[in-house]
């Protein structure tokens, strides 16, 4: 299946290609991307020594995501929730609106591109490497 197939209509469709009608009763998602339910729960306590190889770190979660890759002292500006020009960042824009952030020293944003400026949207990780509860 494509990433764009809607299983619910596509169960419509071929009960009317068969003359009939039909409806999607039961409908379980097994993955999306990368991820996968491939890991079974009662195998999760025998997996406490191997912990990295369960849990995805947030920068793999949000790999499609296109990177910035700014300066620790650019980096208070959004901290402290201001937008920053992007004209001296060396940064192009590929067509996103929606972009993370990140620095040598652990910061982690996702960032909004409007008017030549990124406004900070959701802030992950501070200064520091410290994740945001």
């Amino acid at each position: 299946m494509s990433s764009g197939t809607y299983i619910r209509v596509l169960s419509e469709d071929i009960a009317k290609a068969l003359g009939t009608v039909g409806c999607t009763i039961s409908l379980r998602r097994t993955s999306i991307g990368k991820f996968n339910i491939g890991l079974p729960l009662d195998k999760l306590p025998g997996m406490i020594h191997n912990v990295n190889e369960v849990i995805t770190s947030v920068e793999d979660l949000l790999d499609d995501i296109p990177v910035v890759q700014i300066s620790d002292s650019t980096t208070c500006d959004l901290n402290l929730g201001k937008s920053i020009p992007v004209h001296n960042l060396g940064f192009t824009n590929n067509g996103c609106s929606l972009y993370l952030v990140k620095s040598q020293n652990g910061f982690l944003e996702i960032v909004e591109l409007r008017n030549g400026y990124l406004f900070p949207r959701k802030l992950i990780r501070r200064l520091g490497g410290k994740d945001v509860d």
